[in-house]
């Protein structure tokens, strides 16, 4: 997880070193480490979501939230504009969620390219849980869908 301090440190870099400007890096989102311990620390949460959808991701090649990160991020956005209807994980019913958060995700973070990690959906096919994960390829408009079983 990324503190207040090294996105600012980052956002300064890709501000001033023309270097950045052919930089093409990936930007994993982790707030909770898959124990459950918060990986925010002291800071909030919806900060962190704010300067990183601010400094950060408009600047990345791609970002790779997990399905939590993602309907984090959403609610986020959804609280900024003062929408009080909340989502979570257990409002996931298909892959189409799927595929319409990735690219919701793209248009609120101007991110070109999104891979939600859906290693948490709650569905499961013949008694086993498959894990899908989204990639959403803004400029050819393209959904890759990975599957496990």
């Amino acid at each position: 997880m990324l503190t207040f301090e090294a996105i600012n440190a980052i956002y300064e870099e890709l501000l001033n070193n023309d270097k950045c400007n052919d930089l093409n890096f990936v930007v994993d989102p982790v707030f909770v480490a898959t124990s459950g311990f918060q990986l925010t620390f002291d800071n909030p949460k919806n900060e962190l979501i704010k300067q990183l959808c601010e400094k950060i991701f408009p600047h990345a090649l791609l970002i790779t939230p997990n399905l939590e990160e993602s309907i984090d991020i959403l609610e986020y956005f959804k609280e900024v504009a003062g929408n009080n209807n909340t989502f979570g994980i257990e409002d996931i019913g298909s892959v189409d969620d799927l595929i319409s958060i990735a690219i919701e995700l793209h248009k609120k973070v101007k991110t070109p390219n999104v891979l939600v990690k859906g290693g948490h959906c709650p569905w499961t096919t013949s008694n086993s849980k498959n894990i899908t994960d989204v990639l959403y390829l803004s400029k050819e408009n393209k959904i890759i869908l990975f599957w496990c079983y």
